[in-house]
């Protein structure tokens, strides 16, 4: 409901088509990856690999991971509508340049593969990502917080260098956040 608003085409500079993306549950061999991006050359339709481990997760993790791969597939999607010359693809990476990246920085770190996405996806959609997850628990009423929802957003994007820079003390808080939405029993240090 929340991506079919029509403020989230505008914020997420999709082009004329929007984009289409199909969840399908898969068996991964552990809990490491919690859904992918299938590889598919259209630039509009996606398809989403999600983990049946997280059917012990909570409702807002699970959102916060759907919320991910959903920001991997709008990246893909302005990649994809830039390689064939989409106008307005190139104005959403030009309106990216206020986050000091620019056309050709932007081929350049999506090519890096995952590693670059979840850059991308920090510097120009976190807060986004957040307010989504936030939208969510709204429509669902979920209890959700703005520190718990900025925490779960961060699910996935722990290697990136946004997330090296946070003390250590509030990247503990932001895994011990993560792995109790996942399911996991774990005690706090």
């Amino acid at each position: 409901f929340v991506m079919n608003e029509s403020g989230f085409r505008e914020k997420f500079f999709l082009g004329k088509e929007g984009i289409t993306v199909y969840l399908h549950d898969f068996n991964f061999k552990s809990f490491n990856i919690s859904a992918t991006v299938m590889n598919s050359f259209s630039a509009t339709t996606f398809n989403v690999k999600i983990n049946k481990f997280n059917v012990q997760a909570e409702d807002k993790a699970l959102a916060a991971t759907l919320i991910h791969e959903i920001m991997h597939c709008v990246l893909l999607n302005i990649y994809r509508r830039a390689q064939k010359q989409d106008e307005q693809a190139f104005n959403s990476i030009i309106g990216f340049g206020s986050n000091k990246i620019n056309v050709y920085n932007f081929f350049d770190v999506m090519n890096e593969g995952e590693s670059g996405s979840h850059e991308l996806m920090y510097c120009f959609f976190y807060p986004q990502m957040v307010l989504i997850l936030e939208r969510f628990a709204k429509i669902h009423k979920q209890t959700l917080n703005t520190g718990e929802a900025e925490f779960l957003m961060w699910s996935g994007l722990q290697n990136t260098g946004a997330y090296q820079k946070l003390s250590d003390e509030k990247r503990s808080d932001i895994e011990f956040t993560i792995l109790k939405a996942k399911g996991f029993e774990i005690e706090k240090n």
